[in-house]
């Protein structure tokens, strides 16, 4: 047996499979060159982004949501710095922690993160944790839908 052909045809499956995985990839490369050569000079001018012109515009209300689970150490200092560094009026945005029922630690910590800042909010999820934080978040939309009605 020739141990040379194997490994070269052994490479050269490889190659294929790599290609054949990436053909995906390539067709959207592809596809985002090519926009990007019809948009031409209108693409340079929508990146330009005119921070007067937005700091001029009226702050609309938002939600802000945080999944959270065992993080009694530090969920206090994430919550307190994005509230200090966040460059928006504190009034027109509420921050919704999703947390669980098993975690009385990091309960406790955004409860006393709330005390001092009262649009910060713990949502605690129905389910014990740990869950997906798809599941932790889609309850604290639920959430939020709740808060917005009453």
């Amino acid at each position: 047996m020739d141990w040379a052909a194997v490994v070269r045809v052994i490479g050269f499956l490889m190659i294929l499979l790599y290609l054949l995985c990436g053909i995906d990839d390539t067709i959207w490369f592809i596809f985002a060159f090519i926009s990007g050569l019809l948009r031409g000079k209108k693409r340079e001018t929508q990146d330009n982004l005119d921070f007067e012109k937005l700091r001029n515009t009226p702050p609309k209300m938002l939600a802000v949501s945080i999944a959270a689970w065992h993080e009694s150490n530090v969920i206090g200092n994430v919550i307190t710095n994005f509230l200090n560094t966040t460059d928006y009026p504190k009034s027109m945005y509420h921050l919704f922690v999703g947390v669980y029922p098993n975690d009385p630690e990091t309960i406790a910590a955004v409860e006393e993160v709330s005390k001092v800042f009262p649009n910060v909010h713990a949502v605690i999820n129905c389910k014990e944790g740990p869950t997906t934080k798809a599941q932790n978040i889609n309850h604290v939309i639920r959430q939020i839908r709740e808060f917005e009605k009453g």
